[in-house]
């Protein structure tokens, strides 16, 4: 049997479920309530497929109490984030594709160049945004001194303070004056009598 990947929209009221093939054809779609049975309901349809693989959207957010109930049993999740999915709508485009006379499997690989297209668009927006976050910080993200290190180019004679001490000095304490040493007082030794 072939490996099959489950998506599933999770909505408040209800979770829309969707099998595919790894060729990406559509196998079957269930519409379960949102209850305490969903992954039961859910598991017990897929039994079909047993090289599965549930794509939940959002399974950090409103699709998290699905998850974690298909995780508990036994279930493989992948978290698909939500603003991705609402960046391209897939469905529209999709339409399109086939109404300008496209196959499905064109239809498809457009749709799927699409969203690597406003993926890669969005990973170059973050690294431009952090670049010009680094450029408006120093080394180590601090803001202030721009030099390319701090350390390299340091030179005694450059020097913003004094030294740390006037001079080395031999001990941290100070010298304490010699004792006066006191002479023992004479005891007097009691002898014993002898008799």
């Amino acid at each position: 049997m072939t490996a099959v990947m489950i998506g599933i929209d999770p909505h408040k009221g209800s979770h829309t479920a969707v099998a595919i093939t790894a060729a990406e054809q559509p196998l079957a779609e269930l519409r379960v309530r949102a209850s305490a049975a969903q992954a039961g309901q859910l598991v017990d349809w897929a039994q079909a497929w047993p090289e599965r693989t549930w794509a939940v959207e959002g399974a950090r957010g409103l699709g998290r109490l699905l998850a974690q109930q298909l995780v508990a049993a036994g279930e493989r999740v992948l978290d698909v984030q939500p603003k991705l999915a609402a960046r391209v709508d897939g469905r529209a485009f999709y339409d399109k594709k086939i109404a300008e006379g496209k196959t499905h499997k064109e239809a498809l690989r457009a749709l799927k160049q699409r969203i690597s297209n406003a993926i890669f668009a969005r990973l170059r927006a973050d690294a431009r945004k952090a670049a010009a976050t680094a450029r408006e910080k120093g080394p180590g993200g601090q803001p202030g001194n721009d030099t390319d290190s701090s350390a390299a180019g340091s030179h005694p004679e450059h020097r913003l303070f004094g030294p740390a001490t006037p001079e080395p000095a031999t001990t941290l304490r100070p010298a304490t004056p010699a004792r006066r040493k006191v002479p023992a007082k004479a005891t007097s030794r009691k002898t014993r009598r002898s008799p």
